[in-house]
């Protein structure tokens, strides 16, 4: 049986229905009543659960033999903190899927794990990949995921340019970013997971195209046919910005550390080792703002 954790997300809905296309027998953990309805109009096993409660793990677990981990808190609008969920939480799934029996365990990470940018999110994944990792008796594999498409249409203060015709860009405009369509990240992951590919491998994963925040605007105005304008600010106003909300919100800082992480440098990687690899036909920016 297969255990796909945060079911509900992006990625993990898409991993679940591609698992369910297959007649391959799955649990679905999910946060909410509400999320559960949609799994099991598919005829999955759902489990509403919490990842930071122990007893909701090991019932997650019973009968697992591998695991799928596309959670993260980072993205949700509830309250727990990223570096709890992605971090402690995590690790402790880790350790509870190995005395479980699970043989094969599939972690979704991000591509800037190993920055030093002082936000809890990412040190959270850090410290659960070195948890999987040093495992004995599980195999695993880590997707380094490049910044998901979804993120680039629900992005602070102007949400979707295309819709809003404005795209507020932080810093100078010249960082590179090569997102990559949930599609094609479920895609992988399931693959991954089915055939037992990549084990015990960290492969970077990016789309097929990579783009500096200064072509942005012409690719939102190109997808949707509208004009869409681009405004710079000074990125010390998103750092600002989270440490003020800090003071009062951490869940909420930490949400903007993910949008700062936008603007940070380049998150990239060769996509050719994926689709080549894999056979993955991947999915542009374009093509997935139209759809």
């Amino acid at each position: 049986m297969f255990l796909v954790t945060g079911a509900a997300g992006n990625v993990g809905e898409r991993v679940v229905k591609q698992l369910a296309e297959t007649g391959r027998p799955q649990r679905a953990l999910v946060r909410t009543a509400e999320q559960a309805v949609v799994t099991e109009a598919l005829g999955v096993e759902t489990l509403v659960g919490d990842l930071t409660r122990p007893a909701d793990r090991q019932a997650a677990l019973a009968g697992v033999e591998s695991v799928i981990a596309c959670h993260t808190a980072v993205h949700s609008s509830g309250f727990d903190e990223p570096l709890f969920v992605d971090g402690q939480a995590t690790e402790a799934l880790i350790e509870e899927a190995v005395a479980a029996g699970v043989r094969h365990y599939v972690m979704l990470s991000h591509v800037a794990v190993e920055q030093e940018s002082g936000s809890g999110w990412l040190a959270g994944l850090r410290g659960a990949e070195r948890e999987l990792r040093s495992q004995e008796g599980m195999a695993y594999t880590i997707l380094r995921l490049t910044p998901l498409m979804t993120e680039l249409v629900r992005l602070p203060l102007t949400g979707n340019p295309g819709k809003s015709h404005s795209l507020l860009v932080f810093g100078n405009g010249r960082n590179r970013i090569a997102p990559v369509s949930p599609r094609d990240a479920a895609n992988l992951a399931v693959r991954c997971a089915v055939r037992h590919e990549a084990l015990d491998e960290l492969l970077a994963v990016a789309g097929p195209e990579t783009y500096t925040w200064d072509e942005m605007a012409g690719l939102y105005s190109r997808a949707y046919d509208v004009p869409v304008a681009s405004w710079k600010l000074p990125r010390f106003f998103l750092a600002l910005a989270r440490r003020i909300v800090s003071i009062f919100n951490v869940p909420a800082a930490e949400r903007l550390a993910a949008f700062e992480l936008l603007f940070s440098g380049d998150l990239v990687a060769d996509p050719a080792v994926v689709a080549g690899r894999f056979g993955l036909e991947l999915e542009d920016l374009v093509t997935y703002l139209r759809r």
